[in-house]
């Protein structure tokens, strides 16, 4: 396999929509030196041949490099439309079962070598097959030869270079779902926020061409980024880039069983000052827990019902084996600046895996919000599917969980939080919900990494 060599011509190259106008404007360049040298030579007597010795060269020099510019923007089109094809071909191979990366890697070359058939000059070859994440990357070089300039100028070495990544989308795990199929910025990460999905993905349905938005410093990280439409932001927002035009991906627990509502056993209840333990059951009006309350959830599933789990002050709050139900007017979670938030979810019954499930005929306008800079211990599925969820945290969150899913209808990030979903999962006695297995299984989507 060949190496790539010589100085890259794409780094003078306009880019891809302005070289036909810039080839054209040479050229014209070109025919007016010819035109000027015409007129030159009728108004000065007796200097026909110098002023020809003097504007031939530059006219030619203009004519030859728009002819060049023009030549080298076909080649160089054509190159990476054989190296995409080939990162196609090889990222495919690697859905196959013992598929060896040697053969893999001739396939993708088989591929580059049909795409190129007719091409002059010597084609340079640089295959990457990589099992995790899974991904092939191809390489293309050429060598085509500046006609006119290598003529006028001497042999330049003049090299295109192209670079294509393809992926199978869809076959780590699944941290983060956006479900909102035509919102724009569904998934936002502004102002120096931070996403990082540790060896699992991140998918946005939304296929608004900007669907997923990192701006002012925003990043999102993680082994897979997916979106259903297109992706606003920077180069280095993204890591890696971003596959677009991804299928969009069905609610995972779009048929999960919504817990059962009971008798109230509190109604507007609201905790301050003092040690405070709670059991399940259904809490009409919400619970407000602010000051310097310390409350602990005992194991089982609380129904929100009419009102909001609401956090505040300096209020410290655990529990183990919980599970929140967010259903009716108001039903919300908040969580303050200044709070201590530690909490797990269910490991077995209807909330298996499941810290916060909201009701999904709650209304869209409905916005749980994470402030707190104290919640490193969030263990479970948050599933909003008919709300957004703002978080504007300072302080890294969810970074000491085993492992944490968020799947939401929209996610608005800013003010600097730095978001740490881990997937983890055997290193926690709380499994993820049964229906994320579909969601974790080996895709059948071949996309181009942009």
């Amino acid at each position: 396999m060949s190496k790539l060599s010589g100085p890259e011509f794409n780094s003078i190259l306009p880019a891809d929509d302005d070289t036909p106008a810039f080839s054209c404007a040479l050229l014209k360049f070109g025919f007016y030196l010819l035109h000027l040298s015409a007129r030159f030579a009728r108004d000065v007597c007796g200097g026909i041949m110098i002023t020809f010795a003097f504007v031939f060269p530059v006219m030619l020099l203009g004519v030859g490099a728009a002819i060049d510019y023009g030549q080298l923007y076909s080649k160089r089109t054509t190159l990476q439309a054989a190296a995409d094809n080939a990162a196609l071909t090889g990222a495919s191979e690697l859905k196959l079962a013992n598929r060896a990366i040697s053969e893999i890697e001739e396939v993708a070359k088989a591929s580059a070598m049909a795409n190129l058939q007719g091409m002059p000059g010597t084609v340079g070859f640089s295959i990457k097959v990589s099992q995790k994440p899974a991904a092939v990357t191809v390489a293309l070089s050429q060598t085509p030869g500046m006609y006119f300039m290598d003529m006028l100028m001497g042999n330049r070495d003049t090299v295109i270079k192209v670079r294509a990544t393809a992926r199978i989308a869809g076959e780590t795990p699944i941290c983060m779902l956006i479900l909102d199929e035509k919102q724009n910025a569904a998934l936002k990460v502004n102002n120096a926020a931070r996403i990082t999905g540790n060896e699992c993905a991140v998918y946005s349905n939304s296929v608004s061409s900007s669907g997923i938005t990192a701006k002012k410093s925003g990043l999102l990280a993680a082994e897979l980024i997916c979106s259903a439409g297109g992706a606003d932001g920077g180069s280095d927002s993204f890591k890696p880039g971003v596959l677009t035009d991804c299928p969009t991906m069905e609610d995972p627990l779009a048929r999960r069983m919504a817990p059962s509502i009971g008798p109230c056993i509190a109604k507007g209840m609201k905790l301050g000052k003092g040690n405070w333990t709670l059991k399940p059951g259904t809490y009409c009006g919400g619970i407000s827990i602010g000051g310097s309350a310390n409350v602990m959830f005992s194991p089982g599933v609380y129904v929100m019902l009419d009102g909001a789990l609401s956090i505040s002050g300096k209020a410290i709050v655990r529990g183990k084996y919980v599970g929140f139900y967010l259903t009716g007017k108001s039903a919300t979670f908040s969580m303050g600046p200044n709070t201590t938030i530690e909490l797990y979810a269910p490991k077995d019954g209807d909330m298996t895996g499941i810290l916060f499930f909201e009701d999904r005929n709650a209304l869209s306008t409905q916005k749980h919000t994470i402030r707190s800079n104290a919640a490193r211990s969030l263990v479970g599925t948050f599933y909003l599917p008919a709300g957004s969820l703002t978080i504007d945290a300072t302080k890294p969150l969810f970074d000491k969980s085993a492992y944490t899913i968020i799947i939401a209808r929209e996610l608005d990030m800013f003010s600097g939080p730095d978001l740490i979903l881990n997937s983890d999962y055997d290193n926690s006695d709380i499994p993820i919900p049964d229906e994320m297995d579909e969601a974790t299984s080996p895709g059948e989507q071949v996309m181009l990494v942009k």
